[in-house]
Parts: structure tokens; C-alpha cells; sequence
């Protein structure tokens, strides 16, 4: 009987070091029972040429086959185009950095592109070659070099009249602090015709014209927008306005400070998600956050945060969130604000002394931070230790992430676009 536990013994570790990595992959090799519990070793090599598979690139001084090392970082392409030095693996890019010695352009597939494939504009650029050693000044040159992606450096970018993407497929990529503006009166961005465009990182802020300055308007027509961790601020008058076109989706996105309200949309299937719309409106507006009327029962609204926003006394009753027809939502913060009787809303938060029903709740949502001088500020709108936003959303949520990219949940889900961790 010794001699039997002795021999399975000698066959699971033996079983076990074979010198691949992929022999026993992830801990578990259900096809291979000597393997499971184990973790084998890792290819040992003398040179790169010994490696094989993905593991294409020889450790030194240890010999042992890896993705790539600091010393060969060009052993990672693609989609994975950047060495983890933690792991020696390939991994995607998370940050324009990441592709400094190219493009310095991330895609959002985590690629680095090309950089004869990216139209640059930046503050202080004036060349209309738009290339990165010699970039525009204006995103309405970037337009006329007719290329698909187009990167905003760091700073202040103004034009003096409205840009206007008329379908078009595009993608539009900002550094962090980068902004456009526009010198004169009126809206300064508009997306129209069959457009399909993703805009993501800008701040789109300061439109003036109490009835024109308008940060991205969408007249009819039938195009798409997808707003990913957009900014729009200091508007006189809408922030965002959408009428009938094929789709709408905002994620991660910041829209504060409009005079005009925060975000109208009519007839357009949308999907907004992990926002924070705040500080909108004023005494002769009538949109305060939101006014909201999906084109079909397709659409999705929730874990966003609205509060503080204004309007005429008139629209009182719906200036944080005007259903103008019945839609749903859920996991919402709605504060020192109220949501109008068509908005069907669940897991919501509502202001202490609220009349709530059903999985609604009333409560002081403690939030950190609530300047609207700096609606950039890390802790803008987001929640405190003693939120009653907190463990309080649906429990049977799939939303991955809040506003700042944190998990979601941390143990049971906030209602709102952040997740305290």
C-alpha cells in the first residue's frame, strides 16, 4: 500500500514537470487528471529560440520562456501591445502613454495605431497636415484630412464657427485636460447626417448663446453617438442635445454647469450609464438634468447620479429627470430633485423626506464633494461612508464598473454612478 501512494505520487509530480507552460494552464487541466491541483513549470530555455507558442521571448538569468521582457517589448503587437513587467506578459493599452514610442494614440480595442492612420490636433498646432510631429489647431482641419481617428493633445483647442460632422465614421481620442471650445457664439460641436461617431476623454465646454450654445447637438437625421468619460461644462444653453436619430450612449460621462439644462433627447433609442449630471439649468430653462423620450421601449437608464440641477418653477416636478413619456430606470441617485410621474424607477435613491415606494429609498446620499466649481474633481459627486446609497442597487445588477473604472460591486452594489470602495 506504501509503495502504491509512493508510485501516485512520483506519476502527479512527474506529470507536472514538463517544462510548458501550457501543460497544466491556469492551475486546472481537466483533461489531464495528474494535473489537476498542480502548477507546472514554465518552458526552460538556453535562448529565445528555445521558446515556442506565445512564449516567445528567453528570461535571463533564470531561463524561462516568457511573453516579453522589459529588454524586448517589441515582442508584444496587436491588440496586446504592451509588456506587464509584473507578469511578462503582453498585455492591451490602457493609456496614450503606453504607445509613446508610436502613435502615442490607445485605441479603445487596446491597440496602438498607426500613426500615419491618426489626424492630431492640438493647441498649439497650426500645420493642416494634421500629422503628430506637426499637428492642426482646429478639429475642423482634422475633418478634412478625411482620416477615421483623430487625437486631441493636452490644452485648450477653440475654433471661431460650429464643426460639424457630417457623416461620418469616426473616433475621436483626448489626453487628459484636453478641451474644445469655440470663440464665437453658438452650439460647438454637431454630429448629423448618417455619422457614426465615439468621442471619448474630451471636455466639450464654454458654448455661448443663451439659446444657441449648445455643447453637441444632433438634429434629425439618422446617425450614432457614443460618448465615453465625455465632459460637458459651462454651457449657455443645452449641454447635450439629441433629436430623432438611430442611437444614443453615454458612459462615465460629466455634464455640469449648462445654463440651458443638462441633456434633452427625443425619439432615440439611448443607453445612459454611470453619469453624473449636476448643476444644470437656471430660472428660464425648462430642462433641469434630463428630459428624456426614448423612440421605443429600448432603451437603458441607470446607476446614474442627478442632482442639484434647476428650472423654471413651472417644471418644479420634473427638472431632475422629465419622462416625457413612460420609460424605466433603475439605480439611480435622484437628489434636492424629483423625477416626473412617467419615469418608472427602481432601486432609487431619492432626498431624505422623499415619498418613495417599493425599492426606492429616501436618505442623504453624502456626497464628498459638491463644488461646481471644479466638476473635474476626483471626488465630484461621489459618495461618502455613510451614503444611503450604499449596498442598496439591485442585487441582481450586471454593470462591471462605476464612473472612476472602479468593480462593481464591492460587495453589494451603491445606487449611483459610484461605487465606494
Amino acid at each position: 500500500m506504501v509503495r502504491l501512494v509512493a508510485l501516485i505520487a512520483l506519476v502527479l509530480v512527474s506529470g507536472c514537470k514538463e517544462r510548458n507552460s501550457l501543460f497544466c494552464q491556469n492551475d486546472m487541466n481537466a483533461n489531464d487528471p495528474a494535473c489537476a491541483g498542480q502548477v507546472d513549470a514554465q518552458q526552460a530555455c538556453e535562448t529565445s529560440t528555445d521558446c515556442t507558442g506565445n512564449e516567445t521571448v528567453c528570461r535571463l538569468p533564470d531561463r524561462v520562456c516568457v511573453e516579453c521582457t522589459t529588454a524586448e517589448a517589441d515582442a508584444c503587437t496587436g491588440t496586446s501591445p504592451v509588456c506587464d513587467d509584473g507578469t511578462n506578459r503582453c498585455v492591451g493599452c490602457t493609456e496614450h502613454s503606453d504607445c509613446m514610442a508610436s502613435s502615442n494614440v490607445c485605441l479603445p480595442t487596446g491597440a496602438c495605431a498607426e500613426t500615419a492612420a491618426v489626424a492630431y490636433v492640438s493647441a498649439t498646432g497650426t500645420d493642416p497636415a494634421c500629422t503628430k510631429l506637426a499637428p492642426c489647431g482646429t478639429l475642423d482641419d482634422a475633418l478634412k484630412t478625411n482620416l477615421t481617428t483623430i487625437k486631441f493633445e493636452a490644452g485648450l483647442v477653440s475654433d471661431t464657427k460650429l464643426t460639424v460632422i457630417d457623416s461620418r465614421a469616426l473616433t475621436i481620442l483626448a489626453e487628459r485636460g484636453a478641451k474644445l471650445d469655440r470663440d464665437d457664439s453658438g452650439t460647438i460641436l454637431e454630429v448629423k447626417g448618417t455619422s457614426n461617431v465615439q468621442i471619448y476623454d474630451l471636455e466639450i465646454t464654454g458654448a455661448a448663446g443663451i439659446n444657441d450654445g449648445i455643447g453637441i447637438s444632433m438634429p434629425v437625421g439618422t446617425a450614432r453617438l457614443a460618448l465615453h468619460r465625455v465632459k460637458i461644462t459651462a454651457c449657455q444653453s443645452l449641454g447635450l442635445s439629441v433629436a430623432a436619430n438611430q442611437g444614443l450612449s453615454m458612459d462615465r460621462s460629466i455634464i455640469s454647469g449648462n445654463a440651458g439644462g443638462g441633456v434633452s433627447i427625443s425619439n432615440v433609442d439611448f443607453v445612459l450609464t454611470n453619469n453624473i449630471i449636476v448643476f444644470n439649468g437656471g430660472a428660464t430653462s425648462t430642462t433641469g438634468g434630463l428630459t428624456l423620450s426614448p423612440a421605443t421601449a429600448t432603451h437603458t437608464f441607470e446607476f446614474n447620479t442627478i442632482s442639484d440641477n434647476s428650472s423654471t418653477g413651472a417644471t418644479a416636478s420634473v427638472r431632475g429627470v422629465n419622462c416625457v413619456i413612460p420609460m424605466n430606470g433603475a439605480n439611480n441617485i435622484v437628489n434636492i430633485n424629483k423625477a416626473s410621474a412617467s419615469c418608472t424607477l427602481e432601486y432609487t435613491l431619492f432626498e431624505t423626506g422623499a415619498a418613495v415606494t417599493g425599492t426606492n429609498k429616501a436618505g442623504e446620499p453624502a456626497f464628498l464633494n459638491t463644488n461646481p466649481g471644479n466638476p473635474l474633481a476626483p471626488n465630484y459627486f461621489r459618495i461618502g461612508a455613510t451614503s444611503a446609497a450604499l449596498d442598496s442597487a439591485n442585487p441582481a445588477s450586471m454593470m462591471a464598473v462605476d464612473i472612476d473604472a472602479d468593480v462593481r460591486p464591492a460587495g453589494a452594489a451603491d445606487i449611483g454612478a459610484d461605487e465606494l470602495q
